[in-house]
């Protein structure tokens, strides 16, 4: 038998039964949204142990490209919309008939989902009566996408645990500032260029650089609002 290399986490001998059972989970929770300023890979921990809500300002485009990201991770995604048609085309082309992406018009509160397959729920909400609570389980997620940010959707923003926001005007800057306790932040909220996405929530802010895969521009065109 040939001699292993020594290294610095010693070495362990296994049968090919034990070794086999042995697995590496490198979270599972992360979808990667684009780049930082960096270039390294910047991801949103959408999916986590216990029941988490976003919400996403900045129109169709993004809703839909987190939830095809969200697919890859092998989440089931629901889309609640009043304009189905606007979704029709994506959701047959993003899933085919595999059934993991459906569109309803009232969709039920989300049971557990699980490390290898967490649910997403997005609430495609265009108006303040279009929004109703809803209560995720473990694994499992809300994205309430609103088309604008405004003072009645500012108590959403104040309770999510991640706001998504793509080409915010300076009105919006400032809801979304106020109600993420961040005064310092609305004017470069503001100043956003059209192919970056700020990630932000009561902690703090960060700016991704989103680019868009051959794939997705068939899907969703543009990013734009």
């Amino acid at each position: 038998m040939n001699a292993l290399p020594p290294t610095q986490l010693g070495t362990h001998l296994a049968d090919r039964a034990t070794a086999a059972a042995v697995t590496l989970r490198t979270g599972g929770s992360g979808v990667v949204l684009g780049r930082d300023d960096s270039g390294g890979l910047a991801g949103v921990a959408l999916f986590r142990p216990e029941p988490t809500t976003g919400v996403l300002v900045g129109g169709i485009a993004l809703a839909q490209l987190v939830a095809f990201r969200s697919l890859a991770v092998g989440a089931a995604v629901v889309v609640e919309t009043g304009r189905p048609a606007a979704w029709q085309a994506f959701v047959n082309l993003a899933a085919g008939a595999t059934g993991s992406i459906t569109t309803v018009a009232h969709a039920p509160d989300e049971g557990p989902g699980t490390v290898d397959r967490p649910r997403l729920l997005v609430v495609d909400a265009d108006s303040p009566a279009s929004v109703e609570p809803h209560r995720p389980g473990g694994w499992s997620t809300v994205l309430t996408a609103h088309d604008r940010a405004s003072s009645w959707n500012a108590p959403l923003l104040a309770g999510c645990d991640v706001a998504l926001l793509h080409q915010l005007a300076p009105g919006e800057a400032r809801v979304v500032a106020t109600a993420l306790n961040l005064p310092d932040a609305a004017r470069a909220l503001s100043g956003q260029p059209p192919g970056r996405v700020a990630v932000a929530s009561r902690a703090g802010w960060r700016s991704v650089s989103v680019q868009l895969t051959e794939v997705e521009r068939w899907l969703i065109r543009d990013l734009v609002r």
